[in-house]
C-alpha cells in the first residue's frame, strides 16, 4: 500500500469514485525487470491525491492473478510489503472480508480490514475493496487485535482495487489505491512512497503469478 499523511478534515473517497476517474496525470514511469513499464499516474478525489499503476506484459494470464489477489492470506508469501499477518475473515459468493498487518520500518505498523469484491466487465476482471470501519462484522477479532498491537495504526482511508485484462498473449494490469496512513508520516516519504511501493506492488503480483505458472 502507497501512504501520504494529509492535516485537516477529509471526506473519504470511494470505489465508484476512484474507478469513475478519468482525468489522471502522469507522475512517473519506472521499468522492472520481467513485466517491463510500469507507469504511474495520479488524481484527487475529496482533496485526496490518489494513483494508478498499470503495466502491458505478458507470461501470466490474468485469471492466474486474479486467483492472486483475491487470496490476502498469500500476500505474507509473495508481497515486498512486510506483510506479516493475513486472515480471510468471511466469504460470501464474490464478497470477501479480510485482515492485513503490515511491520513498517521506522514508523508505526498498520494494519486494515477490508471488504474485497469481485467483478467482471468489458475491461477485465476486478478485485477491488473498502474499508470496514472498526472492523465492520468482525469487530471481536479487530478489538483482539488493537489490544494485542497498540503502537499499529488503522489508516482511515483505504479504497483501491486491481484490474487485470487478457488481450491474447498481451496482459494489462492496473492498480488503483486511495489510502491515507493516519498516524505521523513526513511529507518527505510521500515521493519515496509512490515511486518506489506503488510499482513494487505490480511487479510483486506478476513476479507471483509466473511462479504460480511454471
Amino acid at each position: 500500500m502507497w501512504w501520504l499523511f494529509i492535516t485537516g478534515a477529509m471526506a473519504e473517497p470511494n470505489w465508484n469514485a476512484l474507478k469513475k476517474v478519468s482525468d489522471w496525470q502522469p507522475y512517473k514511469q519506472v521499468t522492472r525487470k520481467g513485466i517491463g513499464q510500469i507507469s504511474v499516474f495520479i488524481t484527487k478525489i475529496s482533496n485526496l491525491p490518489c494513483f494508478k499503476g498499470e503495466a502491458s506484459t505478458a507470461g501470466v494470464s490474468a485469471n492466474t492473478l486474479l486467483e492472486i489477489a483475491v487470496d490476502p492470506e498469500s500476500a505474507v508469501d509473495w508481497s515486498s510489503a512486510n506483510v506479516v499477518q493475513a486472515k480471510t475473515l468471511a466469504k460470501n459468493g464474490s464478497t470477501i472480508d479480510y485482515f492485513q498487518f503490515l511491520d513498517v520500518p521506522i514508523f508505526s505498523d498498520r494494519f486494515w480490514f477490508l471488504r474485497g469484491y469481485i467483478d467482471q466487465d468489458d475491461n477485465g476482471v476486478w478485485f477491488h475493496w473498502d474499508r470496514l470501519e472498526n472492523g465492520g462484522p468482525h469487530k471481536e477479532f479487530y478489538n483482539q487485535i488493537k489490544e494485542s498491537n497498540k503502537g499499529a495504526v488503522e489508516p482511515p482511508v483505504n479504497v483501491g482495487g486491481w484490474n487485470f485484462k487478457q488481450d491474447g498473449q498481451t496482459l494489462q494490469i492496473r492498480y488503483f489505491i486511495c489510502t491515507h496512513p493516519g498516524g505521523s508520516v513526513p511529507k518527505g516519504m510521500q515521493s519515496i512512497g509512490t515511486g518506489k511501493t506503488l510499482p513494487n506492488n505490480l511487479e510483486d503480483i506478476y513476479k507471483e503469478g509466473i511462479r504460480r505458472e511454471q
